[in-house]
């Protein structure tokens, strides 16, 4: 099961998943600027990083997609059935 970026913020200030709920807490985090939602290991723990680290390291440092945003696709990445 794949996290949203947007589950996740709801996650991390433990509300409900709720449009309202998302768009106040994108707010939210876009008005910390520097810092970024991410996950280390386990997307269901979500965690705040300043982008410098996140963007320093990111094997270590995984963020999560959008709903909005289209997924990065490659040839050797194909569906199976």
């Amino acid at each position: 099961m794949s996290i949203s970026k947007e589950q996740a913020l709801c996650m991390f200030y433990a509300l409900e998943h709720t449009d309202k709920n998302v768009s106040a807490l994108t707010n939210k985090l876009a008005s910390l600027e520097d810092l970024e939602l991410c996950y280390l290991t386990d997307p269901e723990h979500p965690v705040l990083a300043s982008k410098t680290r996140i963007f320093a390291s990111p094997i270590t440092y995984k963020r999560h997609l959008s709903k909005s945003e289209p997924l990065e696709y490659s040839e050797k990445d194909q569906l199976r059935t």
